[in-house]
């Protein structure tokens, strides 16, 4: 999963066996335009299918893109709100990123699901078109019973 779009796309290093999709994903607070809601539900779609697995997903520096994707993701799977920034902040390093502004986000544009950052990443893909059959098959995948 190329989370850079087709710009960056090139020879597939990973030889002819492995499927290389490109996203031109949004970061930060822009997943909650339109155009980013969009680019949510095709980035979830494919997470949610366990057939794409293993995933390699990554963009440029694996903090912007990338690190929007994993913030919507270990929300969406429970994570608690401090972990969540901390492994966010392990993968940036001394390099910019900004984790609060999805996370305030979240709870703000999706408050009536309650004040939790976890319900709210739930409420945020479904609003972005993920079902609630996908978010089951998305859980079955990560977590184990």
């Amino acid at each position: 999963m190329d989370l850079r779009g087709n710009v960056a796309a090139g020879h597939n290093v990973l030889g002819d066996g492995v499927q290389h999709k490109t996203y031109d994903m949004v970061y930060y607070d822009e997943i909650f335009t339109d155009e980013g809601k969009a680019k949510v539900k095709q980035v979830f779609d494919d997470l949610c299918n366990p057939d794409n697995y293993p995933i390699y997903l990554h963009c440029t520096h694996g903090v912007d893109r990338a690190g929007t994707v994993m913030v919507l993701l270990n929300a969406a799977l429970g994570i608690p709100e401090k972990r969540i920034y901390n492994e966010y902040m392990l993968s940036v390093g001394g390099y910019g990123g900004d984790a609060k502004k999805i996370v305030t986000g979240l709870k703000s544009k999706y408050k009536s699901a309650g004040s939790n950052v976890n319900v709210c990443a739930i409420a945020f893909l479904k609003d972005c078109g993920i079902t609630q059959e996908q978010l089951d098959t998305l859980f079955d995948i990560y977590i184990e019973d």
